[in-house]
């Protein structure tokens, strides 16, 4: 088993999208990398089968996707992003 560290590109909006992560990935950090784009950033096994991972990006005032799991929080100025997987 190779662990391995990716980082996977974000949008934001209220709508959930899927993302082609490995399977067992454990996310560590979403944020904006050096070129202030919004990612998440995993601990992947890079053996293991592609997985689809849903994931959404609200911003402050919207309403929280029932159901989901809160990954993280970052600022692009003016806005501050929560991120959210989905079940």
């Amino acid at each position: 088993m190779a662990k391995t560290i990716f980082k996977y590109k974000l949008a934001t909006g209220a709508t959930f999208y899927t993302i082609a992560m490995r399977a067992g990935a454990e996310i560590c950090h979403v944020g904006l990398d050096p070129r202030n784009s919004p990612c998440v950033w995993a601990i992947i096994d890079s053996e293991a089968p592609r997985a689809w991972v849903k994931v959404s990006v609200i911003g402050t005032g919207m309403d929280v996707p029932e159901g989901a799991t809160f990954l993280g929080t970052f600022v692009d100025d003016p806005y501050v992003w929560h991120a959210f997987l989905h079940p």
